[in-house]
């Protein structure tokens, strides 16, 4: 018996957990050929567990209509954190052995700070999951998940993929957080708007979050952190220029290459947004942030010295797009924090920026 915990379930731990019971604890009475035995509990929000009981399955709805359901009875789901450490787990997903397969690049570290007995093995998972309501889920993109390969892996990666997952063993982790943080740019542009299809369907949208990649790559080039591509026909350093080009040129590639609905695309940024939660930004745009201003001290601190002065320094921001996005976020977290309620105004892009429009 293999006890696998999933902590903080939310969209994604919705799509795994459905994935594994669906294949070992099917629904029909029909016998099966599973030998290894999963237990699964889920640990999350008392919102998603009224849903659930609403509901009284999990609907999971996969990229090529296939529906997996779930009946209420075959789910374990608590709210108390507790109950985690009466289940014993072997392996806890997200955040004793740990695997974290957050948004991110610095999650593994700061779980293996505060967890130095234990092993923690890195994750990523690189596909979008929707959640509509009454724990209605939608896989909207074809995707993969991480995972570091290490001795404790082989379990892990044997129940996943047995039970459906795309895994792929990887043992440089850190490129792929990085990968996956330069598509995650997106999330706050799209938490912004109101809407993944508005950013990715106007131009200046589109730019703007080329822009942030952009300065990203240069950021990470400079700082000599590799990063992953996940599409064998679009390399992320391609992205940027996908989404320069002509409105018809770029939903081609959008919607056809990459394979994304971006009808359905609701990030949990945008989630966060409406529910009134602080968001991810600190992990995502202000990663660039503080990469940019370690390199401005770097060229600073490296620049020229003549007659006493400083030549050749560097005294503004290396990142202006992420900045100025982080710098937005920050905003409406820190309204919707006085003001007890999740934020309803899109701010819409034009060539001068970004201006306060209608409720979205």
């Amino acid at each position: 018996m293999v006890k696998v915990a999933i902590l903080g379930c939310g969209n994604i731990g919705f799509f795994l957990a459905a994935k594994i019971l669906h294949h070992y604890h099917p629904v029909s009475n029909k016998k099966t050929n599973v030998n290894e035995k999963v237990e699964l509990l889920l640990v999350g929000r008392q919102r998603l567990l009224d849903d659930l009981n609403v509901s009284e399955r999990i609907l999971l709805t996969t990229l090529d209509g296939s529906k997996i359901v779930i009946p209420k009875d075959h789910v374990n789901y608590v709210t108390d954190a507790k109950k985690l450490i009466e289940f014993q787990p072997d392996y806890v997903l997200v955040t004793l052995k740990i695997v974290s397969i957050q948004n991110g690049v610095r999650n593994y570290d700061l779980i293996q700070k505060n967890f130095p007995n234990s092993q923690v093995i890195g994750g990523m998972i690189v596909q979008n999951i929707n959640y509509t309501s009454h724990c209605n889920f939608t896989q909207s993109s074809d995707g993969v998940i991480f995972i570091q390969s290490t001795p404790s892996t082989h379990s892990l990666s044997s129940i996943l993929s047995n039970s459906g997952v795309n895994l792929i063993i990887t043992s440089n982790i850190k490129s792929v957080q990085y990968g996956k943080l330069l598509l995650n740019l997106g999330n706050a542009i799209t938490a912004l708007s109101g809407s993944a299809e508005l950013v990715l369907k106007s131009e200046t949208y589109r730019r703007i979050l080329a822009m942030c990649q952009w300065e990203a790559m240069e950021m990470l080039d400079y700082s000599e952190i590799p990063f992953t591509s996940f599409n064998r026909l679009m390399p992320i350093r391609f992205m940027p220029y996908v989404l320069y080009a002509p409105d018809l040129l770029a939903d081609f590639f959008i919607t056809k290459v990459l394979k994304m609905d971006v009808k359905t695309m609701t990030p949990s940024m945008l989630q966060d947004f409406r529910s009134g939660r602080k968001t991810e930004i600190v992990e995502l745009q202000g990663e660039i942030v503080r990469l940019g201003e370690i390199i401005r001290n770097d060229i600073n601190d490296s620049a020229i010295i003549m007659d006493g002065v400083k030549a050749g320094g560097c005294d503004h921001s290396l990142t202006p797009y992420n900045d100025g996005i982080l710098e937005l976020v920050e905003l409406v977290e820190e309204w919707m924090d006085v003001h007890k309620e999740g934020w309803k105004v899109c701010i819409a892009a034009d060539e001068n920026g970004y201006t306060n429009t209608s409720p979205y």
